[in-house]
């Protein structure tokens, strides 16, 4: 990729220093221009003498450089010629004629230019991320198999073609080994792939200018061909020339942009339109599923890379209801947060779905390679290339399951053997904790710098001490421990009048001017020195478990001392009329079980390569057993010794606890001794 290549860097960072007159946009353009007129340079396609040079410094634009290569005009953009000053046109010529840095790459290099000097926050605004090829070519090997000469790809949002790119080379290996098809002439097919294969769409018309460029110059000979690649927007833009029902394969990497980052007008118009699929919190890729799902024909194929994000999201429960009622999920790559896609914070996975026929068996039985979790940060290219060299890769799980086994409440993608001892658990066990618990998030203050201070400060500003709570954070909770803070939370809302309390109103006054301005000061629903959102300071104060809602592993502590914790905490108690079903004290000890670590992390959000979400709303599906009183006294008496050995610092004491305890539970639910090492392990 460019990001390894210097040449090509100081090539695009020269540009960007002698291109000064003109900025923006139209800067961006001037210098994909450039590496164009390079491209083709390096390439022998143009041969530059005075009378090209002339006419490209009188009218420096797509269509005259393209003119120069092939003699014929095409318009690839609607664009105004701006002229650059003498010395920066002088300087570009220098530039190209330099050493031909483009003499052995692709036209794809095109693409990777303008990734390059496209500005990264442009492309995260946009949702645009760019996916290397190496996975392009993952996900293409094997899918020509078998083509038809009237078969048709599209990728709904292609880019600058790097998909449609690298289909082309395929489609060109495929026809040149199958003679009998086309025959041998290259620019036969060459016209055919272009005419008949290849279809995008793309709102980003600089972008659209770079596919049909990449397309064209597969071949060193400049074909006029009406390219069936559109500048529209895929979803909500008028593209009647691309039929529904019509295509053999739908495959690319659709924008993921999350619901805060379009108006409310293009919200609603995607809930007008994508319903079935969208709603008010949904992620923009989720359209592109139904959009694709209806762009395929009988038998046809979709394949895409996204976030594995819907899996298990809350609000991914139309999606995953959508591919369940009207396709057939033919296999699911899951990285399982392992990031291929470097530099960018989206854990991927790789799905190819086939349009169900309604009249065919209910039965489909889905193909899954999951990832297993990674001991160190393996490349991605390394990964697939591995897949692809030996079919049952030594860093993924490969199992199948019936379609029939996911639900549209999440999609659990379990090993047999995880599925199993998951089984054993839920067959013993018949109480949710959503039906004994409650749980809280913790305290957002609006701005800590006011309200959360060392205690040695807020003593030295004679704070009251009735209004100072101790205040910790997510990376003071351990297993069984919380750290010792020595923070505290000034707690305002039990002021009702702030100038009956001058060594607090001489505190916050200093912050006042960002206080008033938050959003619930603003609208009249909270005073200005007031916690933006203080809670329920009697769930605090009163006993409760609790733990960081994101974590690599289950920490969850018992406190008794009533801690007030920030938003990153979460708190859970049982309830009053539920205290003779489980205690306190049992439920911390068997939360932080390998077993009920296990159980957790099977249905479980992941975040990254290490991290679960450990919201309430997942952690509360967590199912127990009615333990006798017998059960429940050996658990509690376990939980009272470790807290004992903790405290004394007896390490082995505890461990040896730990162990004796997830020994029982394996006894209890019944775990042979497979499912054991697989729980100890934790392979899920």
């Amino acid at each position: 990729m460019i990001k390894r290549n210097k040449p090509l860097i100081n090539f695009i960072k020269n540009m960007d220093q002698n291109i000064y007159s003109i900025q923006g946009q139209q800067k961006e353009y001037v210098m994909i221009k450039v590496a164009l007129l390079k491209w083709l340079i390096d390439h022998y396609y143009i041969q530059w003498d005075l009378i090209i040079r002339e006419s490209l410094n009188r009218d420096f634009t797509f269509q005259n450089i393209v003119y120069w290569w092939g003699k014929k005009k095409i318009n690839l953009i609607e664009e105004k010629h701006h002229p650059l000053k003498p010395q920066e046109w002088n300087s570009l010529q220098e530039i190209l004629l330099d050493v031909p840095i483009f003499s052995k790459e692709s036209s794809t290099i095109l693409g990777e230019v303008y990734q390059y000097i496209n500005h990264l926050s442009k492309r995260k605004k946009e949702g645009m991320f760019y996916t290397p090829f190496f996975v392009i070519e993952f996900m293409l090997k094997d899918k020509m198999k078998n083509w038809q000469l009237e078969d048709k790809i599209i990728d709904p949002a292609c880019g600058c073609g790097f998909f449609l790119g690298v289909a082309y080379d395929e489609l060109t290996n495929y026809y040149m080994e199958n003679p009998r098809l086309l025959g041998k002439d290259k620019d036969k097919i060459h016209q055919h792939i272009l005419k008949h294969h290849l279809y995008g769409i793309e709102k980003n018309p600089i972008a659209v200018a770079i596919t049909k460029l990449v397309l064209l110059l597969k071949h060193k000979n400049l074909i006029p061909i009406d390219m069936h690649i559109l500048c529209e927007d895929s979803l909500l833009g008028d593209i009647e020339s691309i039929k529904d029902r019509d295509f053999r394969l739908v495959i690319g990497n659709p924008p993921y942009v999350g619901h805060k980052k379009f108006d409310k007008q293009y919200r609603e118009l995607l809930n007008e339109k994508y319903g079935q699929v969208f709603q008010d919190k949904g992620d923009l890729s989720y359209c592109f599923f139904q959009k694709g799902i209806g762009l395929l024909k009988e038998g046809g194929e979709l394949c895409y890379i996204t976030s594995r994000y819907f899996l298990e999201a809350l609000n991914g429960g139309l999606l995953r209801e959508y591919i369940l009622n009207h396709c057939k999920i033919r296999e699911i790559i899951d990285f399982y947060g392992q990031r291929i896609l470097k530099g960018i914070q989206v854990d991927p996975l790789i799905i190819t779905l086939m349009p169900k026929d309604i009249k065919g068996p209910g039965e489909n039985i889905i193909e899954i390679f999951k990832m297993k979790v990674a001991k160190e940060n393996l490349p991605g290219a390394t990964i697939l290339q591995d897949m692809i060299n030996n079919g049952e890769s030594r860093y993924f799980n490969h199992f199948k399951i019936n379609q029939r086994e996911l639900a549209k409440e999440g999609w659990r993608l379990l090993h047999p053997r995880a599925k199993s001892i998951i089984a054993k658990i839920e067959e013993k066990s018949f109480v949710k904790l959503e039906d004994i618990c409650e749980s809280k998030q913790g305290i957002i203050t609006g701005r800590d710098k006011a309200f959360v201070s060392d205690q040695r400060i807020a003593k030295g500003k004679s704070l009251h001490r009735d209004l100072l709570k101790p205040w910790i954070k997510g990376k003071d909770i351990t297993p069984f421990h919380i750290a010792k803070s020595e923070k505290v939370l000034l707690y305002s809302n039990d002021i009702l009048d702030i100038n009956q309390w001058p060594h607090e109103n001489k505190h916050l006054l200093s912050h006042k001017s960002y206080l008033e301005k938050r959003r619930e000061c603003l609208r009249g629903t909270r005073k200005w020195y007031e916690l933006q959102w203080g809670r329920d300071k009697d769930f605090f104060e009163g006993e409760k478990i609790i733990f960081p809602y994101k974590a690599s592993s289950n920490r969850f502590a018992l406190d008794s001392r009533g801690y007030f914790y920030s938003a990153d905490i979460y708190g859970l108690r049982v309830k009053k009329k539920d205290v003779q079903v489980i205690s306190h004290e049992v439920l911390t000890l068997l939360l932080n079980t390998k077993v009920y670590e296990f159980y957790f992390k099977g249905f479980a959000k992941k975040l990254g390569e290490s991290l679960y979400e450990y919201y309430p709303n997942t952690l509360m599906q967590l199912s127990m057993p009615q333990w006798s009183d017998e059960e429940h006294n050996f658990l509690k008496t376990n939980y009272q010794l470790l807290m004992k050995y903790s405290k004394e610092g007896n390490e082995k004491k505890v461990k040896n606890i730990m162990n004796r305890v997830d020994q029982w539970l394996f006894d209890y639910f019944g775990f042979n001794h497979e499912e054991r090492k697989h729980i100890t392990k934790l392979y899920l």
